[in-house]
Parts: structure tokens; sequence; C-alpha cells
């Protein structure tokens, strides 16, 4: 699997997943899609926020959606 097979709305719908488990659940976006490696969710949120699309603090594990393209 390569980081292009990684759409933007599966980020979006995997943020938006871990926003509503509670604070110190330990759960990240990139467990939302337990078959693709966390580098690569992690490459494709990078390449996200270089986009516009994230932001981040801290950690990019804990990115909110800053803009998201509405189809």
């Amino acid at each position: 699997m390569k980081t292009s097979d990684v759409t933007d709305e599966m980020i979006y719908k995997a943020i938006k997943w871990s926003k509503k488990l509670p604070i110190y659940s330990g759960k990240f976006p990139y467990d939302y899609y337990p078959d693709i490696p966390n580098k690569i969710i992690l490459n494709k949120m990078d390449k996200m926020v270089d986009q516009g699309k994230l932001n981040y603090g801290v950690s990019l594990r804990t990115a909110w959606i800053e803009k998201e393209k509405v189809v």
C-alpha cells in the first residue's frame, strides 16, 4: 500500500472518529484503519497539513480538520 492509496476523505473520517472518543482513550486516526500501516496514514496527514487541509499543535496524531472540501 502507498500513501496515494489513502484518500483525503479516509483521513477526514478517521479524524472525526478519533475526536468522538474520550481524550485519554489512546486512539488516534491511524487506529481507524488497522490494515493500513501507521506511517502511511501519518504521511498522508503530513501532506494534508502542507496543503492546508489539516493543522496540529504538538503532535500530528492529534491533528484537526482545517478546511474540508465540500463535494
